[in-house]
């Protein structure tokens, strides 16, 4: 240990020399802030063995050197279990207004008391942590305030504020460019959906954490990750994937893992039956777990003795079980927590508001200023230019007078005179020219006219046979035949049929014909179309076709979508048949 001592000391000795966050800071201090993050358990060694020479330093030193050995603490996983030793810490940096440092202690109070199980205390610095930092400064320490608040609220069940909370760790640790941040970051964003109902959302973020540890090739966060999946499809019963996933979780387990990743193993193992390898995981729970974890252990060991029968057992466990959950639901503050949080929030957007009213008020006056200036300067340069603008009007009316009285009485009067009248004699011609060119266009127009009625009475005859050549088609035989058919329920023959279509060509132009210019027709579609022509309803041509009403309509609505541009409706096909 004096051996590794001796190289941290000349590691900062090497690396720190010049630099300083306080004029008196010492390197190795600067040295053990650095290892805390990094190697916690070789900052507690330093700090431990700078314990008596820290004595002898000034009281600003003394602080920080008690904030880095809580921090150093904390980083190790060690439980706190008191709030003497921060909160003269807290008060120091409160009493000298220390910007850097009073951020950090806050975040650690709060830390403190979470440990503690007092979560408004905790709310309440983290809270105050951050206001005690600026927006885009003291990143590394708004992130971790930002995670704590998060998994405070998670464990009040106020998911929806802690998922606002991870989001917001999530910007900080993007603009560190800090990737171990953003696999936390995504967890716990996952598990919130997780709570919320929202697995789709839950699994993606899930993913994507995992993915990240993946590209960080930390496969320790990897089988972090692999447990929380684990416990998300224990929860949707897909047991094989949790299976897979726990198998990779339980590799290589961290200390600060083990209390997750074995609850999750005697849920699994709970689920599928597997008593044997769930109590075994239960029992490990005791000695590792969290509370929560260790009342999640005394239930199901509670659970499997009363299955073995043992029921003094089974009573003591669930005895233990109680008490630790009287000691979670003390720690389950959620009003307490909502109403304080709801407060801190109220306070933010009050301060928020008195900033933007007295900032408006600078600007309402600086804007009246600015008003009443540019007011003042505007008339006076108006009342000068009107007056400058009325004296240079009337110098030019004078001028003006003279050069017109000069001009009548000179020759360019007259030549000008002379042009008008050579202009106005042009326009004379050149309305001539129009008058002759509008009789013309007037001629032209009647003949259009001419032609166009004509076409018209072209039209009504035709319109007229037409209508005459229908009528003689509804009275002939062969459509009385087929009305005939119709009444006896009778399907027609061949020959009734190309009768049918020569009465068809014959009283409306070749009728058959133009129908088979649109392409190949089936026998089936081309007596729909004769039979649509002939004006039989939609059930009369079923019977003539031996068809469905519906079978008839799909025909018309399939040659509607081949003929007519992808129509659909077969009262579109039925127009157009009729318009031929």
């Amino acid at each position: 240990m004096k051996h590794l001592l001796l190289y941290l000391l000349l590691a900062c000795t090497l690396i720190l020399p010049g630099a300083c966050t306080h004029p008196t800071t010492p390197p190795v201090l600067l040295c053990a802030d650095s290892l805390a993050s990094a190697n916690p358990d070789s900052a507690q060694a330093l700090l431990a063995s700078l314990a008596e020479e820290m004595k002898q330093e000034p009281q600003d030193v003394q602080m920080y050197y008690r904030l880095l050995c809580i921090k150093a603490k904390d980083k190790a996983y060690i439980t706190h279990t008191s709030d003497s030793a921060i909160l003269p810490v807290v008060e120091y940096y409160e009493r000298e207004g220390d910007k850097k440092h009073l951020p950090e202690a806050y975040y650690y109070a709060g830390r403190v008391y979470r440990d503690l199980g007092d979560a408004p205390q905790a709310l309440d610095y983290f809270e105050k942590a951050l206001d005690a930092m600026q927006e885009n400064e003291n990143l590394k320490v708004k992130t971790k305030v930002y995670a704590q608040m998060g998994t405070l609220f998670s464990y009040q069940n106020l998911y929806e504020e802690a998922l606002n909370m991870f989001k917001h760790s999530l910007q900080c640790d993007i603009s560190l460019k800090d990737s171990i941040g953003m696999v936390f970051n995504y967890r716990d964003m996952a598990d919130a959906y997780r709570s919320l109902k929202k697995p789709d959302s839950a699994l993606y973020y899930y993913q994507k954490s995992y993915q990240l540890c993946q590209q960080l090739e930390r496969k320790d966060l990897g089988n972090m990750l692999q447990s929380q999946l684990a416990s998300f499809y224990l929860d949707r019963g897909e047991y094989p994937q949790a299976q897979k996933a726990l198998q990779h979780a339980l590799q290589d387990i961290k200390s600060y893992n083990k209390s997750g990743i074995y609850s999750i193993a005697a849920h699994y193992y709970h689920d599928i039956d597997n008593i044997d390898s769930a109590q075994w995981y239960y029992n490990e729970l005791l000695q590792c777990g969290s509370i929560y974890s260790k009342e999640l252990a005394y239930r199901g060991l509670t659970n499997i003795m009363l299955r073995k029968g043992k029921s003094i057992s089974a009573a003591e466990f669930l005895y233990q079980a109680l008490l630790l959950g009287d000691s979670i639901h003390k720690i389950t503050v959620t009003e307490d927590i909502r109403r304080s949080h709801a407060l801190y929030k109220h306070q933010v957007r009050e301060k928020e508001n008195q900033r933007l009213k007295l900032q408006n008020l600078k600007q309402r006056q600086t804007g009246i200023f600015l008003i009443i200036a540019f007011a003042l300067l505007s008339g006076s340069g108006i009342l000068y230019y009107l007056r400058r603008k009325k004296a240079m009007q009337r110098r030019l009316k004078v001028a003006e007078q003279l050069r017109e009285e000069a001009y009548r009485r000179s020759r360019e009067f007259m030549e000008e005179n002379n042009r008008q009248i050579q202009a106005l004699e042009s326009d004379i011609e050149r309305l001539k020219h129009q008058l002759h060119d509008s009789d013309q266009q007037k001629m032209e127009l009647e003949q259009k006219i001419s032609i166009i009625e004509s076409t018209n009475r072209q039209v009504e005859l035709e319109q007229g046979k037409r209508r005459m050549e229908e009528g003689l088609f509804f009275r002939s035989d062969i459509h009385g035949l087929f009305r005939q058919k119709v009444e006896a329920g009778k399907a027609p023959g061949q020959t009734e049929w190309e009768q049918l279509a020569r009465q068809l060509d014959a009283s409306f132009d070749h009728f058959t014909q133009k129908l088979l210019q649109l392409g190949l027709l089936k026998e089936k579609e081309l007596h729909t179309c004769m039979l649509i022509k002939a004006q039989f309803k939609n059930k009369e041509m079923a019977q003539l076709l031996c068809l469905s009403p519906e079978g008839i309509s799909s025909i018309r609505r399939r040659l509607c979508a081949r003929f007519l541009d992808g129509k659909r409706e077969p009262k579109e096909w039925d127009r157009f048949i009729l318009s031929l």
